[in-house]
C-alpha cells in the first residue's frame, strides 16, 4: 500500500511513500508520520492511501514511523486545510502543519493548566434589555443552519455575557463552542469568567502554554472532555466534537492574522469552518473591521446592537490634548502634558487608578549623533535600534539582536550622541520621578516574556495594589477594571504615520478601544488623547466615539482609491539574502502579472515593486508588490500563473498575504 503525503514545505506536490509491513493497519488518512526526504527526515501528513503510485516504483521509499494511533485530522479539518492552501496560496502541507497539535513526544507526562481562583466572577443577576434582545434573535434559528452574525456593542456593554449565554445554549444542545480572543493578555480575566461559568469543561489554547500542556489540552478537547475552547488565533483548529458555535471577539484585531506561512486570518478561517460544520459564527466588536461593516450594510450579515453600557454607566468623556500648544508653551517636546499630569494627580488623590497607553516599547526609540545625524541601525534589519534602560543595551524589536551602546558615533567619532523618541520604559521612569509614592507597573513584550507574567501584572492591578498601569496594545482592549477612571493616550499619532491604507482605521480603533477601559464602574471616566494632529478625521471621530461617522468618511476614501472592501488585495513580499536577487525577482514577477490577457471586468492592477516598508529584515532584503482586483478567484489564479513563471533563484522567497 502507498501513502500520499503532504509535507510542510513550500512545494505543492504531494509525495508517495511505501507503507512498510510493520506499519500496515497503523497508517490512516489524516494521520501524522515521519518520512525520509533526500538526506533528511521530515514530518508529513497522510492525505490518501492508494494501491499503486504514479511515481516509478524504484523512486518510492518507505515511511519511517507513525506518530499517533489515530488520525489527528477528520475529513472536515482536511477540507478546511485544503481551502486554506487554495485561499492563501500555500502548500497543503503548510496548511496542515499550521493546524496540527504539537508532537506527542513533547509531552512525557500529563500537564494541566491551572487557574487562579481569585479571579472568580459571578454572573449578573439579569441581562440588560439589549443583551436579552440580542440573545433572543441569536437563539431563534440558532444552530439550525450556518450563518455569520455581528454583535456590535460599545465598550462595556456586556458582549462577553452574551457570548457566555450563547455557549450555554450550545452546551444544552450537546454542541461544542470555540471562542477566540486576540491577545494572550486578555485570557486571565476572560478565562476567569469562562471557568466560573463552565468549570473544567473549558480548554485553554495559546502560544504561552508549554508543548506538553497544549498537546494534553488538545487531546482532552478531542475526547469531548472540554467542549468549550478559549484561545488565540490557532485555537480555531481545536478538534471540538459537534461544533455548533464559533465566537471571534474583537474581530477587527490585526493579531488574528498569522505572520508566517500560511498567512491566514482566523476570522476568515472561522467563517469557513462554521460553514463546513453548519455552526453559527458570532463576530464581536465595538469597532468592527470596515469590510465586516460593509457586509452588514450590504445585508450579508445580521447585526445585534448593544448601544449602552451595563449598569447604566455612561461612556467616558474623551478630550484631545493639542501637543503643538504644549511644544509652543514649553519650548521643547514633552512626554506628558500638564493637563494629563494634573489629571493623574487628582486620580491618585481620590484613590482611583489610571492607565497610560503608548504603542511603543523600550526607553528611547533611536540613538542619534548630534554632530552628523547618524542613527544607529540593526545590522540585520533596516530599522533603528531601541534603547532599553533596564539592560542598558540597544535592541532590535524585529530580530531581537542586542548591541552595546557606543561611546562615540560610529560614523564621525563625535561623542555627542543622544537618545531620542519615547517608549513605555521612558514613560514609566518619568512617572516614577513625578509620582514617587505611586505603585506603577508596565505591561509590554519585555515585562511579559515569561509564562504567568500577564496574569501577575493584571491580578495586582485588579487588587488595586498598582495605581498606574503603563502599556502597549496589550492594555488597549477587553480588560475590565471598575476603579480605572482615567486613561491617557500618550502619542495618538504613531499609527497615522504607518504607510498603509488601513492606518486611519487602526488609529480610530485603538483610540476607541483604549478609551473604553475608563469609567467601567460607578465613577465617570475620562480619557485624554495627546496628539499633534487633533484635526485628523480618525482622531476626531474617535474622540466622539462615532463609528458610523468614521465609517462614512473612510469608506469614501476606500471607494475612490479602489481599496478593500471594493477590491480584493494581495500583498506579495519578495525576499532574498541578496538585494539584487530580491529586486530582480520582484520585477520579473511584476512583468508576468502585468502581461495580458486580463478579463475586461477584473480591474486587475499591480502596484510596484518597491523596497519594503522595512527594506531589510533578519538579513533578508524585501521588495513589495501589491495586487488589486475585484475578482478574488481570478486574482489567485493569476498569481499562481505568475509565480510558476518566475525563474526562482535558490535564495529567493515569495510570501503572499491575501
Amino acid at each position: 500500500m502507498i501513502a500520499r503525503i503532504a509535507l510542510p514545505r513550500p512545494f505543492k506536490k504531494l509525495l508517495d511513500y511505501i507503507i512498510p509491513p510493520e506499519l500496515e493497519g497503523k497508517i490512516h488518512v489524516g494521520g501524522r508520520v515521519r518520512v525520509p526526504l533526500s538526506e533528511e527526515e521530515d514530518i508529513g501528513y497522510v492525505t490518501a492511501i492508494l494501491k499503486e503510485s504514479s511515481f516509478p516504483e524504484n523512486k518510492l521509499r518507505p515511511l519511517i514511523r507513525s506518530y499517533e494511533a489515530h488520525p489527528i485530522f477528520d475529513p472536515v479539518m482536511l477540507d478546511l486545510c485544503a481551502w486554506m492552501a487554495d485561499f492563501y496560496l500555500c502548500s497543503l502541507g503548510e496548511a496542515l502543519h499550521a493546524a496540527a497539535p504539537p508532537l506527542p513526544a513533547a509531552s512525557k507526562r500529563q500537564e494541566h493548566v491551572e487557574f487562579d481562583s481569585s479571579w472568580k466572577v459571578d454572573p449578573p443577576d439579569k441581562l440588560t434589555h439589549e443583551q436579552e434582545s440580542a440573545l433572543n434573535r441569536l437563539m431563534t434559528p440558532m444552530f439550525l443552519e450556518h450563518r455569520v452574525d455581528l454583535l456590535w456593542g460599545v465598550t462595556g456593554s456586556g458582549k462577553t455575557e452574551v457570548y457566555l449565554c450563547a455557549i450555554e445554549a450550545a452546551l444544552d444542545r450537546g454542541m461544542g463552542a470555540i471562542c477566540l480572543v486576540p491577545e494572550i493578555s486578555l485570557t486571565p480575566q476572560i478565562m476567569a469568567r469562562f471557568v466560573s461559568r463552565f468549570g473544567k469543561r473549558v480548554g485553554l489554547l495559546h502560544s504561552r502554554l508549554s508543548l506538553g500542556e497544549r498537546y494534553q489540552t488538545w487531546m482532552e478537547i478531542r475526547r469531548g472532555e472540554k467542549p468549550v475552547v478559549l484561545g488565540t488565533r490557532s485555537a480555531i483548529f481545536a478538534p471540538v466534537p459537534g461544533l455548533g458555535l464559533i465566537i471571534v471577539d474583537e474581530e477587527h484585531e490585526p493579531s488574528y492574522r498569522q505572520e508566517d506561512t500560511p498567512r491566514y486570518h482566523a476570522r476568515d478561517v472561522s467563517i469557513f469552518r462554521g460553514k463546513r460544520a453548519n455552526a453559527l459564527v458570532l463576530l464581536g466588536s465595538a469597532t468592527p473591521d470596515l469590510t465586516t461593516w460593509h457586509r452588514i450594510q450590504s445585508k450579508h450579515f445580521p447585526v445585534h446592537i448593544l448601544s449602552k453600557r451595563i449598569d447604566g454607566s455612561s461612556l467616558p468623556v474623551v478630550e484631545a490634548v493639542d501637543m503643538r500648544q504644549e511644544l509652543e508653551k514649553e519650548g521643547h517636546r514633552v512626554i506628558l502634558s500638564g493637563k494629563l499630569l494634573g489629571s493623574i494627580d487628582k486620580c491618585l488623590q481620590r484613590g482611583q487608578q489610571c492607565m497610560l497607553f503608548l504603542n511603543r516599547k523600550g526607553y528611547s526609540t533611536f540613538l542619534l549623533c548630534r554632530n552628523c545625524g547618524f542613527v544607529l541601525k540593526c545590522r540585520r534589519c533596516d530599522v533603528s535600534l531601541t534603547y532599553h534602560k533596564d539592560t542598558h543595551c540597544l535592541h532590535c524589536h524585529h530580530c531581537n539582536e542586542q548591541q552595546q551602546i557606543p561611546k562615540s558615533c560610529p560614523s564621525c567619532k563625535d561623542q555627542r550622541i543622544g537618545y531620542l523618541g519615547c517608549g513605555t520604559q521612558k514613560v514609566e521612569r518619568f512617572l516614577h520621578d513625578i509620582f514617587p509614592e505611586a505603585v506603577i507597573a508596565r505591561m509590554d513584550a519585555n515585562t511579559t516574556a515569561r509564562k504567568g507574567d500577564h496574569a501577575r501584572i493584571l491580578e495586582a492591578f485588579a487588587r488595586q495594589e498598582t495605581q498606574i498601569l503603563v502599556g502597549t496594545q496589550m492594555i488597549a482592549k477587553g480588560l475590565d477594571f471598575p476603579n480605572v477612571t482615567l486613561v491617557g493616550v500618550v502619542y495618538a499619532d504613531i499609527g497615522l504615520n504607518w504607510p498603509h491604507f488601513r492606518s486611519a482605521e487602526r488609529t480610530f480603533q485603538i483610540i476607541t478601544q483604549v478609551s473604553g477601559r475608563a469609567g467601567r464602574g460607578s465613577q465617570q471616566g475620562r480619557v485624554l488623547v495627546q496628539t499633534y494632529n487633533p484635526d485628523h478625521y480618525a482622531i476626531r471621530y474617535a474622540l466622539q466615539q462615532d463609528y458610523q461617522g468614521f465609517f462614512q468618511k473612510e469608506i469614501q476614501f476606500r471607494k475612490i482609491a479602489g481599496y478593500p472592501p471594493f477590491r480584493h488585495l494581495a500583498q506579495i513580499l519578495c525576499s532574498s539574502s541578496s538585494s539584487q536577487i530580491a529586486m530582480r525577482g520582484a520585477h520579473e514577477l511584476a512583468r508576468h502579472l502585468r502581461r495580458p490577457p486580463h478579463p475586461r471586468n477584473a480591474r486587475f492592477e499591480v502596484l510596484g515593486p518597491a523596497p519594503g516598508i522595512i527594506g531589510k529584515l533578519k538579513d533578508q532584503y524585501i521588495w513589495d508588490l501589491t495586487v488589486l482586483s475585484n475578482h478574488h478567484r481570478w486574482m489567485r489564479e493569476r498569481l499562481l500563473q505568475g509565480l510558476a513563471k518566475v525563474s526562482v533563484a535558490a535564495r529567493f522567497r515569495i510570501m503572499i498575504d491575501s
